[in-house]
C-alpha cells in the first residue's frame, strides 16, 4: 500500500533522485501489475528474454492493451503518466540525453511487465527525434516487435522515427523483422516502415505483393475496429502496380472516382444529409458506367479500387434511413451493392484470416456491399429474394472480414426478415469458428434479447459451449454473453438466466472468471432509479443486482472454503491460482461499491453525472449489507490493502449519513486488513485520522452511546499497535469528546 503515498510525491521524487525513483516506479508497477493483472488474463506466467544491448532484459504480458488507456488503479495510472512526463520533458533538453539512456538500462535491467515497455514506446512517440536512437534496441527484440501490449505502438514509431536512425540501425531493424516467423506480424511492421528507407529486396517483394492483393492492413490498436486506411498517395501506389496514367481512359477513371472517395471519407462518423449525396450521384453513375464498359480495358487494380470507393459511398448514403425508399439513389446502391458483394475481391489467405481475434480489415468491394446491405435491409421495400440470398451467401463468405460486417449488424433483419435472421444466426453459432464473429454474433443478439429472450439465451449457450471465456475475452472488455445472461437476470428477472448464473456459483473454483464478469455487468445496476433513468420496477432490479453481487460473495467464500479443505496449510502454484482469481471477484465488488458512490470527484469518468447527496444517501445504505459482506468474507479468506482503502475512502464519503455505523464498519475493516499490513501504511492512518477528527468534531453526541464509544477505541487501538503517532495524539484527546 505505500505506492498510495509514492503516487503522491512521485513527480518530486523523480526530479530530486531520478534513479532511485525509476527504481521504485519499478519495482512497485511490476508488483501491482503481476498481483493485480497478470493471473486475472493468464492461466500461467509465461516470460521472454531479449536483449537489450548487453543487458538482458525480460518482457512480461500482461494485457495492457485491454486496461492501459483507461486504467481505473489511480497509483499505477499516477505513478506512469508521471515517469511519461519525466521522460518526454527531459527528451527536449539535449543535455539531459544521457540521463535518459541510463534511466532506460535501468529499467531494463529490473522490468519485466510489458506495460513499462510500452509507456516507454508511447512516450518516444511524442519525441521521436531524440528517443529513437535512445529506444533503438527495443526495435531489435522479438517480444517487443510481436506481442499486443507494445506491437501497435512499435509500428507507429517506425511510421515517424525511423528517419532519425543511421542507414546500418535501419538495416538491422529491417533484417530483424524479416526474420519473424508469423507472417501477419512481418508484413504488418514492414509496412510501417516508409517506403523510401526499405533496403532489402526480400521486404520490397512483400510490400508488392500485398498491395497487389490488398492486403495491406492499417496499424491499429486491439480492440479498436477500423474500417478504412489511406494510403500516402494512392495515385503512386497505382502506378507502382503498373498502371499508366497517361492513358486518358486510366486518367478519366482516377478523375471519376477521386471526388467519391473524397465524399465517403468526409463522412465516416456522420451521415450525409440527401442533397450532399444527390450531388455526387451523377458522378458515381458516371463511374459505374465507366467500370461497366467492357470496351475499355483498365488495369485490376485500377477497376477494383474504383469500385471500392464507389461502394463506400453507397454504404454511406445508405446509412441515412430518412432517404424515402422510391428515391432512385437507394436503387441504384442497391444494384452495386449486388454487384460489389459478387466482386472476388478480398481473396481468402489463410495467413490472415484462418484467426479473427481482433477484427480489422481493409477496405474492398464484398466488406463494403456487407455493411451496405445490412443498412438497407432494415427498410421492407428491400427485403427482396436478392437481397436476402446476398446476405445469406456474405455470412458464409470465407473471409472473416467480410462474414463480421453480416454478422454484427444481423439484429437489423429482425423487424424486416426475422425468420432469415434467426437461421443465420443459428448457423453461425453452431459452425463459425473464429472468436471475432461469435463475439460479434453475441452482441448483435443481445440487442433483441428482450424481446425474444429465450431463442437469444438458445444462442449464447452455444457459443458458450464452443469457446471458453478465456477464448472470448480476446476480443471484448466485457464479454457480451454473459452481460447478457446477467442483464436478463436483473432487468427480466430471467429464469433461465439465473440458473445459468447459479451454476457458475455452485463452483467457483473452476467459474471464477465468469462469476466476475457477471460481477461487471450486475454492478452497473446499481444505481437504476437512483441516477440512471429506468421505467420498470427500478427498486426490484437495483435489490436484484445486489442479490447477485452477495450470491457471488457467497461464492467466493465457498471457494476459500474448497481450497482451504484441498490444501490445508500448504501452497502449491495451483491453489496460488486459484486464490487470486476468486479473490478477484471480492476485489471487484469492494472496488466498484466505491467508483459507483461518486465520493472522490477525482476518479469520475468524463461525462458521468454527479450523485447529489439524497441520492449518494440513498445509494449508501443499499449497499451497506454488501460493504459488510465483503470485509466478512474477508474476515474468512482474505481481505487486501488495496481492497481495504478503497472501502475506508468510502466510509469517508458517506461519514455524514451515518457516522455510528460507518465508525463499526471502519473498526471491523482494519482489524480484518491489519493482517494483510494495511495499517502499517501512511496512506491509512490519513483515512482514518480523517474519519475520527470530522467524528470528534460533528459526530461527537454519537459516542454518549458506549458501543460507538467502544468501536472507536478498538478502531484507534488497532493503529496505535501499528506504533502510529497520530493514533496515539488522537487517543489522548478523546476527552474532547465530553466537553
Amino acid at each position: 500500500m505505500c505506492y498510495y503515498s509514492l503516487a503522491e510525491s512521485f513527480p518530486k521524487f523523480l526530479n530530486d533522485k531520478p534513479f532511485f525513483a525509476t527504481e521504485a516506479m519499478v519495482r512497485v508497477i511490476n508488483k501491482i501489475v503481476k498481483r493485480v493483472e497478470i493471473l486475472k488474463y493468464s492461466r500461467e506466467i509465461i516470460s521472454s528474454s531479449f536483449r537489450y544491448n548487453k543487458i538482458t532484459a525480460t518482457y512480461l504480458p500482461d494485457k495492457s492493451y485491454i486496461w492501459d488507456e483507461n486504467d481505473f488503479n489511480n497509483e499505477r495510472k499516477k505513478i506512469l503518466s508521471s515517469f511519461d512526463n519525466y521522460i518526454f520533458e527531459n527528451s527536449k533538453d539535449k543535455s539531459k540525453r544521457e540521463l535518459i539512456n541510463s534511466l532506460v538500462k535501468q529499467i531494463a535491467k529490473m522490468n519485466e511487465v510489458a506495460v513499462v515497455w510500452r509507456h516507454l514506446l508511447k512516450t518516444a512517440i511524442r519525441n521521436a527525434e531524440t528517443l529513437t536512437p535512445i529506444l533503438y534496441p527495443l526495435l531489435l527484440a522479438e517480444p517487443i516487435l510481436t506481442n499486443l501490449e507494445t506491437n501497435y505502438e512499435v509500428g507507429e514509431l517506425l511510421k515517424i522515427g525511423f528517419d532519425y536512425l543511421s542507414t546500418e540501425q535501419r538495416k538491422t531493424v529491417e533484417k530483424t523483422i524479416l526474420k519473424l516467423s508469423k507472417e501477419e506480424e512481418k508484413n504488418n511492421l514492414l509496412v510501417c516502415i516508409p517506403g523510401k528507407y526499405l533496403q532489402m529486396k526480400e521486404s520490397k517483394n512483400i510490400i508488392t505483393k500485398l498491395k497487389k492483393h490488398n492486403e495491406i492492413y492499417p496499424n491499429i490498436k486491439p480492440f479498436k475496429i477500423e474500417t478504412s486506411w489511406k494510403s500516402n498517395d494512392e495515385k503512386d501506389w497505382l502506378e507502382e502496380e503498373g498502371v499508366n496514367f497517361s492513358d486518358n481512359h486510366n486518367k478519366n477513371l482516377l478523375d471519376l472516382y477521386i471526388p467519391i472517395k473524397e465524399f465517403h471519407e468526409s463522412y465516416l462518423n456522420k451521415i450525409p444529409e440527401l442533397s450532399e449525396s444527390e450531388k455526387i450521384f451523377s458522378r458515381m453513375i458516371k463511374l459505374n458506367s465507366a467500370l461497366e464498359d467492357m470496351t475499355l480495358r483498365y488495369h485490376p487494380n485500377l477497376i477494383k479500387t474504383s469500385l471500392t470507393h464507389l461502394v463506400s459511398a453507397c454504404e454511406t448514403i445508405a446509412r441515412n434511413s430518412q432517404i424515402p425508399s422510391d428515391h432512385k439513389i437507394l436503387k441504384f446502391i442497391e444494384e452495386i451493392f449486388q454487384k460489389a458483394g459478387r466482386d472476388a475481391s478480398p481473396e481468402y489467405n489463410e495467413k490472415y484470416h484462418k484467426e479473427f481475434n481482433h477484427p480489422a480489415w481493409s477496405p474492398s468491394p464484398r466488406v463494403e456491399a456487407a455493411q451496405g446491405i445490412m443498412h438497407l435491409i432494415k427498410r421492407k421495400e428491400f427485403t427482396t429474394e436478392a437481397n436476402l440470398n446476398l446476405i445469406r451467401d456474405l455470412a458464409k463468405d470465407k473471409v472473416p472480414g467480410v462474414r463480421y460486417q453480416i454478422i454484427s449488424n444481423l439484429s437489423n433483419l429482425y423487424y424486416t426478415a426475422q425468420k432469415i435472421m434467426w437461421s443465420i444466426a443459428e448457423n453461425t453459432s453452431k459452425n463459425e469458428n473464429t472468436n471475432g464473429v461469435l463475439t460479434a454474433l453475441a452482441n448483435s443478439i443481445s440487442q433483441i434479447a428482450n424481446s425474444q429472450i429465450e431463442k437469444v439465451l438458445d444462442l449464447l449457450e452455444i457459443i458458450c459451449k464452443r469457446k471458453s471465456l478465456e477464448e472470448r475475452s480476446h476480443i471484448t472488455l466485457i464479454d457480451p454473453c454473459l452481460s447478457t445472461i446477467t442483464s436478463l437476470k436483473i432487468a427480466r428477472n430471467n429464469e433461465r438466466a439465473d440458473n445459468i448464473i447459479k451454476k457458475f456459483e455452485e463452483d467457483p473454483l473452476a467459474y471464477a472468471l465468469e462469476i466476475k464478469e457477471v460481477v461487471l455487468t450486475a454492478k452497473e445496476y446499481l444505481l437504476i432509479g437512483i441516477v440512471i433513468k429506468w421505467k420498470e420496477k427500478p427498486k426490484e432490479v437495483r435489490k436484484r443486482a445486489r442479490e447477485i453481487l452477495s450470491r457471488a460473495l457467497d461464492s467466493s467464500k465457498k471457494g476459500f472454503e474448497e481450497l482451504r479443505n484441498k490444501y490445508g496449510e500448504s501452497w502449491p502454484e495451483d491453489r496460488q491460482k486459484k486464490t487470486r482469481n476468486i479473490y478477484e471477484i471480492i476485489d471487484t465488488i469492494g472496488t466498484w461499491l466505491y467508483f459507483n458512490s461518486d465520493t472522490n470527484e477525482t476518479i469520475r469518468k468524463q461525462g458521468k453525472i454527479a450523485l447529489n447527496e439524497t441520492q449518494k444517501r440513498q445509494y449508501y445504505f443499499e449497499i451497506k449489507p454488501l460493504i459488510k459482506k465483503v470485509i466478512l468474507v474477508g474476515k474468512d479468506s482474505l481481505l487486501n490493502a488495496r481492497t481495504a482503502h478503497y472501502i475506508m475512502e468510502l466510509c469517508n464519503g458517506v461519514l455524514k449519513y451515518d457516522p455510528a455505523g460507518v465508525v463499526e464498519i471502519a473498526k471491523e475493516l482494519c482489524i480484518i486488513s491489519a493482517e494483510y499490513d494495511y495499517t502499517l501504511d501512511p496512506i491509512a492512518i490519513k483515512e482514518v485520522v480523517d474519519l475520527i477528527q470530522t467524528c470528534m468534531a460533528d459526530y461527537k453526541e454519537i459516542f454518549q452511546d458506549n458501543r460507538n464509544l467502544q468501536n472507536l477505541k478498538e478502531l484507534l487501538n488497532i493503529f496505535i499497535k501499528a506504533g502510529w503517532p497520530e493514533a496515539i495524539q488522537l487517543a489522548i484527546n478523546l476527552n474532547e469528546i465530553w466537553r
